[in-house]
């Protein structure tokens, strides 16, 4: 049975078992009647540095919903490092006026409707991350009304475990082969068969060395994922790090690339024999089967908090399925644990074993801890997590921006 028919299964049993309506039928009975988003920056203990990029605190946009019959939701976006307050301001113009009094059990219709209600002002960036939190936030109600974990909300057969790689390699400063050296044995103490790591730093020459180095900390059987996080513009740029990579074998190189450069994916691809990954910047389903029809890359890394929420995410899981190419999302394990177990394609989820690069955790009360590499998808209603509230009060950027929806209409709950 396809994704697409499971999911449309399990959204039929929610429906007439919750909700008690038939499918195709709109729901009066349920209607969104507050929407709350913050822009929160919460700081890095030290900054650390990424090619071309230094980091010392991260963006979010949280998102509260509540509807007529006391279910709530919660959802989230990283926006980057700068921009909270602006993706809040979406939220404020677009999202509130278009989503206050709709069926929350309907997100595929939402969904459309912000589409369009920016199909001017654009629908990447900033624009894509509020109505990706705010997707989020409806999937998580769904599944907290329904009594369901995500993943089971999604996909009935979904994995109860699922492997992880373990993230990290950026510096914090220079390069210290000592730091390397203590990074990856605490990944491999751990018990994770794969490891991620930063490069494209420096020249050629040293970043090569720092490759090689790495690999041999971590020996021959140890799954290495190569970052180079937008290094280079150009295929002839990109070449010879990229078949000096292969070298140590790495299991995938990711983004060599800046965002939306497909055709120079594609002609990468052609030249070297290495496994390319790419999506974490990627705003769209379109975008993913663009690079699928064009042979880009041979791994999907949407994440949903960017990509259009859970909604879309499903669909890039799709084309990933139909096309033979590997998805495994980048950041928020506590929320892709569940994508990952409710989809075929999916394999990994990538994890960061300390607070020291996604800081996320700071601001939940039950983030996920992988073991022996693997994380068990949690077992509570919807996404299995919720906000400390004085933590977002702490980071907050400024007050919430929040909208009601307090006498519901026939024709207001119609226009999704």
């Amino acid at each position: 049975m396809s994704d697409q028919k499971i999911r449309i299964l399990q959204a039929i049993r929610y429906r007439t078992k919750s909700r008690q309506v038939q499918d195709g039928e709109m729901n009066m009975s349920v209607m969104i009647t507050r929407l709350s988003a913050v822009a929160v920056r919460v700081p890095l203990a030290t900054p650390v540095l990424a090619p071309q990029l230094k980091i010392s605190f991260r963006d979010y946009l949280l998102v509260m919903l509540e509807c007529s019959d006391n279910s709530r939701g919660i959802g989230f976006s990283y926006i980057g490092t700068g921009g909270g307050k602006s993706t809040a301001a979406v939220f404020d113009e677009f999202v509130l006026q278009n989503v206050l009094g709709a069926d929350p059990t309907n997100p595929e219709a939402i969904s459309k409707k912000l589409k369009f209600a920016t199909r001017i002002q654009g629908r990447g960036g900033i624009v894509a991350n509020a109505f990706s939190a705010l997707d989020i936030a409806l999937w998580d109600r769904n599944s907290r009304a329904a009594g369901l974990p995500l993943a089971q909300m999604i996909n009935p057969d979904a994995k109860k475990v699922v492997p992880a790689y373990a993230s990290g390699g950026y510096l914090n400063g220079e390069y210290r082969p000592a730091e390397l050296e203590r990074e990856i044995k605490s990944a491999l103490d751990a018990g994770f068969a794969s490891i991620k790591l930063k490069c494209a730093f420096g020249s050629q020459q040293d970043d090569i060395a720092r490759v090689k180095t790495a690999r041999r900390f971590m020996g021959d059987k140890t799954n290495l994922m190569l970052d180079a996080y937008n290094r280079w513009t150009q295929v002839e740029d990109a070449l010879p790090s990229v078949i000096a990579y292969q070298d140590v074998h790495p299991y995938w190189v990711e983004d060599p690339f800046e965002p939306d450069m497909i055709e120079e994916l594609s002609g990468l691809n052609r030249q070297v024999g290495a496994v390319l990954a790419t999506g974490e910047f990627y705003f769209s389903p379109a975008a993913f089967q663009a690079m699928a029809s064009q042979k880009a890359v041979g791994v999907f890394q949407a994440e949903a908090p960017r990509c259009g929420g859970i909604t879309d995410w499903l669909k890039i899981a799709d084309i990933a399925q139909a096309n033979g190419i590997e998805f495994s999302p980048c950041w928020f394990h506590d929320l892709h644990v569940h994508l990952v177990a409710a989809s075929p394609a999916a394999k990994f989820v990538e994890y960061f074993p300390t607070r020291d690069i996604l800081n996320f955790a700071e601001l939940i009360d039950r983030p996920v801890i992988a073991r022996d590499g693997e994380i068990a998808v949690p077992q509570e209603p919807g996404v299995g997590f919720d906000f400390i509230m004085d933590a977002v009060e702490k980071y907050a950027l400024a007050t919430a921006i929040t909208g009601t929806f307090d006498t519901p209409t026939l024709v207001q709950a119609a226009a999704i």
